[in-house]
């Protein structure tokens, strides 16, 4: 009974996140299309918006069709990939905040852009993902270099994004502005939070699926804060939370 709830607990908060993503790309889009910040946020909460729906995807069908591993197998590559590009996407969004749109050159952006496609391309062939069969999909790794390849470059861009917020936003703003972006940094928090539940969940045994659950619920959570943070209120123009490094 406790397992099936936190299953279906579980499908509210990736459902949450999917819609979430979508709707807040399209609320940023909405605001000012032509900033390149906001291109940069769209991009970041639909990929994460992906990676929710995907995991959802995959618990949904894979009841159904136990003996179609593939289905699990796509879906949660498709899911991480989303995942590390979305985080990837976030960082450059806090790095056009803080520096302008600018610092978007092919040095700063190729090299990350290049090593998740690499990243992205070789977990394709690699078999390191294995499928335990049950009423709910529970999988886990044969090989735990991929997995931690994930878990390194997403906290880097999360740590970094917040660094970057604090340092050059934060500390020299002050009023509404100082709120947004305070919201933002507190939305980052939430986001690390589920990344160390998600490593929690992927080290420790947890047959009912309850450090899942918290973590989709957590990564939500943090998806709407972080927009909340970027957009303000209706009144508020994106470039009102630009951050001048040089002031």
């Amino acid at each position: 009974m406790i397992q099936q709830v936190l299953q279906i607990l579980g499908f509210i908060f990736e459902g949450i996140g999917l819609v979430a993503g979508v709707t807040i790309a399209s609320i940023v889009m909405k605001k000012d299309s032509r900033y390149i910040g906001n291109q940069m946020m769209a991009a970041a909460m639909i990929l994460l918006g992906i990676y929710m729906g995907s995991i959802l995807t995959y618990d949904i069908l894979f009841p159904f069709f136990q003996t179609q591993e593939w289905i699990v197998q796509v879906f949660y590559r498709i899911g991480v990939i989303a995942l590390f590009f979305g985080t990837m996407f976030l960082f450059f969004t806090i790095q056009v905040m803080c520096q302008s749109s600018a610092w978007l050159t092919l040095k700063h952006t190729l090299p990350y852009a290049i090593g998740i496609l690499a990243y992205s391309i070789a977990i394709w062939f690699i078999d390191f993902l294995e499928i335990v069969s049950g009423d709910q999909v529970n999988t886990q790794a044969k090989i735990m270099i991929p997995l931690y390849i994930l878990i390194v470059g997403v906290l880097y861009f999360i740590i970094f994004s917040m660094i970057g917020l604090y340092r050059y936003g934060i500390r020299r703003s002050e009023g509404s502005r100082k709120r947004k972006m305070t919201n933002f940094f507190i939305g980052l928090v939430i986001s690390l939070l589920a990344i160390v539940i998600n490593v929690l969940s992927n080290l420790l045994e947890d047959p009912l699926g309850i450090l899942d659950s918290i973590f989709f619920g957590t990564l939500a959570i943090a998806m709407i804060v972080m927009t909340f943070g970027f957009i303000g209120s209706q009144t508020d123009t994106p470039q009102d939370i630009k951050i001048d490094m040089h002031e």
